[in-house]
């Protein structure tokens, strides 16, 4: 090969090395430089641990400065829950990291979010728990704020000030205005004296600052002594021959001791000018020891932020938090108390206390007050209704799912059952019922006995007046026919008919008694028929709920959750849930969007 041959192949392979350069300086020109290095990934269970061990093994000061409680009292309150059945491990979450995060947003009133982020959780997850640590803190009421004792108290006893002219004395009431965050038309009536909108609570406490009684949710404009009136509706009571001291708001009331009016009464007007007559003398005491309320609300506003700020949760949810004292809509059942009732139910049926496919009131009272003395909770007859509810939407599911076209029902282990296409066909299209197919369907006889319906309706039952008898004569038998006309055969032959001879007297006495009884049950039978027709109108008003929870699950184009809560919401208003039944599908369509819109702005 000659040189110049050899010059050309290197020119070439210089000239594309210099092209390649010049196309890859481009290339990383136009791509913005060099790429940041990934950082390796965060075990987020091992630091959430060690978060949690941060707070509750670094000394009682900064565990109190985080929880507002020291460990010990930490580890006694989720033995306590645990052991009432109130809380339990899940796959999740553990229930000492669940009171954990409960404790730490209302000792310092974050967001959801915020504390999401501590604990490496979603805001979802963190909104889930805190409302079932929640509602398992609100079931303890009994337990822990119970009525003052009738016996006289050390801090009365041993105070030469008070003992023995205050010594009928259990206690003090007072209210407390709590920060409230309320839709804007709803604003106006909690708008009071303390500005911005508030919720009343009045409390009773006792002289070793130990709440007493709670009652919540009032509107910040309500008059004090309104709301004293409500609670002693509710059951708010004073021992006989006790009493309570308030302040001047609550007025003149039986059990209740006020002040003076028009008499100094406030510690500081007594600095520089001491008691002059009885009267001082008894409001400055009266102040003096109903300061133990002032303290008591005090301290619990200290403690926990949350009470002291302006929230950001549903008004539903901030007055849980107050501990509202009686808690309707949301009491969590668990497994063992769905079973109890429905057992419980399942007998009453059984004893026939349910007419007309509906269970009278006093069997909910008696399931409500099963419940509570198995469990140590408080279940009242709202409580058992709604249930109720969520079992009567499960049986439906069930009739359902055994109606339709390919599907089959195995009594022998209680499930229905399907072919595995047909499985994966339906459960794309209602996915929330994949849990009631092909898997056995826990207390599968006593839902059907206690929200399926009576299906017998006693057409083929007869009484004696049904039955189409012939009139025998007395001593007569059977009736033959012959060539001359029908006759009647005794013990002593056969009778000539009416026809075969006329000479022969014809008997009418048992026959007119027979016809008048029969017209008598025909008069009967015809009343009643009236009163069966009336009540057939009456039950042609009922509301048929299942068939408001079917239409509603029809549209399936809503969140199921949100079909839930409109299911909820118009069985609680009949007249309501009757016109949406009688609607066509569009406008229902449009009352939904209306429903959803309303939801959002809660």
């Amino acid at each position: 090969m000659n040189r110049e041959l050899k010059g050309m192949i290197v020119g070439a392979v210089a000239a594309i090395i210099s092209y390649v350069l010049a196309f890859l300086e481009v290339y990383k020109s136009r791509n913005g430089g060099p790429k940041i290095i990934r950082q390796p990934y965060v075990n987020r269970d091992s630091l959430r641990e060690a978060n949690i061990n941060s707070i509750l093994y670094c000394g009682d000061t900064h565990c109190l400065g985080q929880i507002r409680m020291t460990p010990a009292a930490y580890f006694s309150l989720c033995n306590i829950l645990v052991e009432r059945g109130l809380l339990w491990e899940c796959r999740q979450m553990s229930v000492k990291e669940q009171v954990l995060i409960f404790l730490h947003l209302l000792g310092h009133n974050v967001r959801f979010r915020a504390i999401g982020g501590r604990f490496f959780r979603s805001t979802w997850t963190i909104h889930q728990y805190f409302h079932v640590v929640l509602q398992a803190i609100l079931r303890l009421y009994t337990e822990f704020v119970k009525p003052p004792t009738s016996t006289l108290q050390p801090e009365i006893q041993n105070n030469p000030r008070f003992f023995p002219w205050f010594e009928d004395f259990i206690g003090a009431i007072d209210g407390t205005h709590v920060r409230a965050s309320v839709p804007i038309e709803m604003q106006d009536r909690f708008r009071g004296r303390k500005g911005g909108t508030t919720q009343n609570v009045l409390a009773a406490v006792d002289f070793d600052l130990t709440f007493t009684y709670v009652l919540a949710c009032w509107e910040g404009s309500t008059h004090d002594s309104k709301v004293l009136g409500d609670a002693l509706r509710r059951g708010f009571k004073v021992p006989q021959g006790k009493y309570y001291l308030a302040d001047g708001w609550y007025g003149d009331r039986k059990g209740f001791m006020p002040p003076f009016r028009k008499v100094h009464y406030h510690l500081k007007e007594y600095t520089n000018n001491p008691p002059e007559n009885e009267n001082e003398l008894f409001n400055l005491r009266h102040s003096s020891l109903r300061m133990c309320v002032e303290r008591a609300f005090g301290v619990l506003k200290k403690r926990f932020r949350v009470l002291d700020a302006e929230p950001f949760w549903p008004f539903k949810t901030q007055v849980d938090v107050v501990k509202k004292e009686e808690k309707k809509a949301n009491f969590r059942w668990s497994k063992p108390m769905s079973k109890v009732l429905l057992e419980f139910l399942a007998e009453e049926v059984r004893k026939g206390n349910r007419p007309n496919n509906s269970f009278r009131t006093s069997s909910f009272v008696a399931a409500a007050k099963n419940i509570s003395e198995l469990f140590h909770t408080t279940c009242t007859v709202d409580h058992v209704e709604n249930h109720m509810r969520t079992v009567r939407a499960t049986w439906g599911i069930i009739s359902k799912l055994r109606g339709t076209s390919g599907f089959g029902c195995d009594d022998s282990v209680k499930m229905v059952t399907v072919s595995p296409i047909a499985f994966n066909t339906y459960v794309q299209q209602y996915p929330t019922h994949e849990r009631y197919l092909n898997r056995k369907i826990d207390m599968y006889e006593e839902i059907s006995i206690v929200a399926g319906k009576d299906m017998a309706r006693g057409d083929f039952s007869k009484s004696f007046a049904d039955i189409q008898v012939t009139s025998i004569e007395s001593g007569q038998g059977p009736t033959t026919t012959t060539e001359n006309g029908p006759t009647t055969t005794t013990e002593n032959g056969p009778i000539k008919s009416e026809s075969a001879t006329s000479s022969e007297p014809r008997p009418h006495r048992k026959r007119t008694r027979v016809e008048e009884e029969g017209c008598d049950l025909q008069q009967i039978s015809t009343q009643l028929g009236e009163v069966v027709g009336a009540l057939k109108n009456f039950s042609n008003n009922q509301l048929d709920v299942e068939k408001l929870h079917e239409e509603i699950m029809k549209m399936e184009d809503f969140d199921e959750l949100v079909r839930d809560a409109a299911f909820n919401h118009l069985v609680e208003r009949e007249m309501l849930a009757k016109a949406f039944l009688t609607k066509r599908e569009l406008l229902r369509r449009l009352w939904l969007q209306k429903f959803v819109k309303s939801l959002r702005s809660y």
